[in-house]
């Protein structure tokens, strides 16, 4: 992490230190007044779930949400406890999930004249009905995780293809924490009505609106994904079963 603003994959040799880092040039501060050091390298979600639920959810995600935690605590006064602590590194709540969902809904919500086909239609309201009910918890093999983690991921893989034609290239740009923080802002701007029509969206889509239509057709094929792919798993609880 010494020369990036963001955390590097450590099974690259290109983002290996085979030194080792003298030990004033580490971060540090001396008798602070106040303050707390807290890892996130853990997992947002279950090793056994289905499709990659919590994928999304990156070590930036993770200190998000501790740092919300520990300042609740702190602001409520409580006295923090190592099992507390425990507790909290077992939080399963992905902190941009939460911000980003009602945007991504509002985007899908104010453009569903992008659609046609009456099927399609009904398909994206329950969907974006489904989504409403949820706040972010990444449980198990909860069925409003799954599609948001699908999602998120038929999203990406409609961006920036224009900039990196190189699917590897672009793979690697899209893959790191950077980039979804760059993608929040991004968001933030489609679901504000601005930049709707940035070459970073699918070029497919016709212009003027082609960004929203990234976002809308995503979904849509991530309820194809999920029935084709997982649908028959009792387990996920079918997104058919509930209509």
């Amino acid at each position: 992490m010494r020369d990036s603003l963001y955390v590097k994959n450590a099974n690259t040799y290109g983002s290996a230190k085979l030194d080792f880092f003298p030990a004033e040039s580490n971060p540090h501060v001396l008798n602070p007044d106040k303050g707390f050091v807290v890892s996130c390298n853990n997992r947002i979600a279950f090793s056994s779930a289905f499709a990659g639920i919590g994928s999304t959810a990156l070590g930036t995600a993770r200190a998000l949400r501790a740092t919300k935690v520990l300042h609740g605590w702190i602001a409520d006064k409580q006295s923090i406890t190592i099992k507390m602590i425990q507790d909290m590194q077992k939080d399963v709540f992905d902190e941009f999930a939460r911000i980003l969902t009602p945007q991504l809904l509002r985007i899908v919500e104010k453009h569903t004249e992008l659609i046609s086909v009456t099927k399609e239609k009904a398909v994206l309201g329950h969907m974006v009905a489904t989504l409403k009910e949820w706040k972010g918890d990444m449980v198990g093999n909860d069925k409003h995780a799954l599609i948001y983690n699908v999602w998120i991921r038929e999203i990406y893989a409609r961006l920036l293809h224009t900039q990196f034609p190189e699917e590897q290239e672009r793979l690697s740009v899209i893959s790191s924490a950077s980039f979804d923080h760059f993608f929040g802002t991004m968001v933030r701007h489609w679901a504000n009505e601005r930049e709707l029509d940035s070459d970073v969206c699918d070029a497919s889509h016709q212009s003027g609106s082609r960004c929203a239509a990234t976002v809308v057709s995503a979904l849509l094929a991530a309820h194809e994904y999920i029935e084709s792919h997982i649908g028959k798993n009792e387990v996920l609880l079918l997104i058919r079963k509930t209509q």
